[in-house]
């Protein structure tokens, strides 16, 4: 059987300059190869095809199914893909899963008929379930979204995988790993893992919970070194990016993955997230020693008040606390901040960027605030109209501004979407050119990579806002 795994583009004709490998299809790929069914993985964001490019690629590969792993932002252009497909194979078989799926489910429907197939939740053991059943009885199928003459059928859901030990590891040498960068990584290549599942917090603006649910499932300290192992082995990789939403929940499992990190002596860098208020000076001195080299705090405001209206369950002196332990253990930081959250007003904006800039951390990222479907925040601004399409995501590129889709912005009487955009601008002006933060970045560089990802980083910054 001819199976192809494609991770569609953001942005059409363009490579993108900062992104990670596809570790979802990765997941999927290394499933299929251990029931003995080959896979393809194409990675578009790491090419500069057109869409044409894309679906000429599918049609000449001839697969029995495609399967992509999609977020909102993709599927614009992943519909247009498939429309171009299917002009030219209609037996190619369709699938789409990923968090704009699960948040979405059979609406997609709506807008294309070139779509044959969707899988919600967990992607691994539904896609290898459909690939059995191609073409047979898709009812037997969980997690599957499907049409049969002309009715949608939504099967039954699958329970969330228990042990995570089971799953192989995602083989990188599917992609070209070199391919991959990232503004904070000194040596390449680099790899993500995924050390765990599921969160059990509610923050309003985050749709995560729809594909892994909110029980914590982690994989054993030994399980996760021994991918990290292996890589370094098999692709000399040199960095390591913890994508868990927070790695520092359960502290005495984070301390066993250190202890088995430092026990095997892997000389390797990392770097994870973790919430604020979960944190010690014991568990940072931790991850100090095994390898980690920064960490990624969800500051997201400067004001209690819209603190408290996305349900962050944090207080700001939590939050300087956690940024004053990490740069006591000479940990990096890496900040990260919302404009237009509800409650965001002038005055609160510039509190947050004041407050980015006493915390001064290493690194920071602004971001207008999107409503994406599937979250709390985006039922809140359809309710009380601050948000006024519910199917902005329907628009395009067209609807971007840098990397922000100005529809999924929520709008408010005293903070219009024009004002949040020219904050946005502020805010990484008044951060990042301060004269001591210009002097104390330029002296960090060790090497010319560095100082070309450094620029690359700047030129990104420059153009998004």
């Amino acid at each position: 059987m001819r199976i192809l795994l494609l991770n569609p583009p953001f942005v059409v004709g363009k490579r993108q300059k900062f992104t990670l490998p596809p570790l979802g299809i990765l997941y999927i790929a290394a499933v299929l190869k251990k029931n003995s069914y080959h896979s393809e993985v194409v990675d578009c964001n790491t090419k500069d095809w057109s869409l044409e490019k894309v679906a000429d690629y599918i049609v000449d590969k001839n697969p029995d199914v495609v399967g992509m792993g999609i977020m909102t932002p993709q599927i614009v252009n992943t519909l247009k893909i498939c429309k171009m497909v299917k002009e030219k194979n209609k037996d190619i078989k369709i699938c789409l899963g990923g968090s704009h799926i699960n948040s979405v489910g059979s609406e997609v429907f709506k807008f294309s008929d070139d779509v044959d197939f969707l899988l919600v939740g967990e992607g691994e053991y539904a896609f290898l379930d459909l690939v059995k059943n191609l073409k047979k009885d898709y009812s037997k199928v969980k997690n599957l979204i499907y049409r049969e003459k002309g009715k949608v059928k939504i099967n039954d859901r699958r329970e969330p995988i228990k042990d995570l030990d089971e799953l192989p590891f995602p083989d990188f040498s599917l992609v070209d790993i070199y391919a991959y960068k990232s503004p904070y990584v000194e040596n390449y290549p680099m790899m993500p893992i995924i050390a765990s599942r599921g969160c059990p917090f509610n923050c309003s603006f985050c749709d995560a919970h729809r594909t892994h649910g909110r029980l914590l499932r982690k994989r054993s300290p030994k399980n996760i070194v021994d991918e990290i192992e292996y890589n370094i082995k098999k692709l000399n990789v040199k960095h390591v990016a913890i994508k868990d939403s927070s790695f520092i929940l359960d502290k005495e499992w984070t301390h066993a993955v250190c202890d088995e990190l430092m026990k095997r002596k892997l000389k390797i860098k990392w770097n994870c997230s973790s919430r604020v208020d979960n944190i010690d000076i014991d568990v940072l001195k931790k991850i100090k020693k095994a390898g980690c080299m920064m960490i990624s705090f969800g500051v997201e405001s400067g004001s209690q008040t819209v603190l408290n209206n996305i349900n962050k369950q944090i207080t700001l002196d939590q939050v300087a606390k956690a940024f004053k332990m990490a740069k006591k253990v000479n940990l990096k930081t890496y900040g990260f901040f919302m404009i237009g959250n509800p409650g965001d007003n002038l005055e609160r904006v510039k509190k947050t960027i004041n407050f980015s800039k006493k915390l001064d951390p290493d690194l920071v990222a602004f971001q207008i605030t999107e409503a994406y479907p599937g979250t709390e925040l985006y039922d809140l601004g359809l309710k009380n109209k601050t948000l006024a399409d519910p199917q902005w995501y329907m628009q395009g590129m067209d609807n971007y501004v840098g990397i922000v889709a100005l529809s999924a912005c929520l709008e408010y009487p005293d903070l219009t979407k024009k004002q949040q955009q020219i904050l946005l601008k502020r805010a990484y002006r008044e951060f990042y050119l301060r004269p001591e933060y210009v002097i104390k970045k330029l002296a960090s560089i060790k090497n010319f990579k560095q100082l070309k990802d450094l620029v690359n980083a700047g030129l990104e910054v420059i153009q998004n806002v």
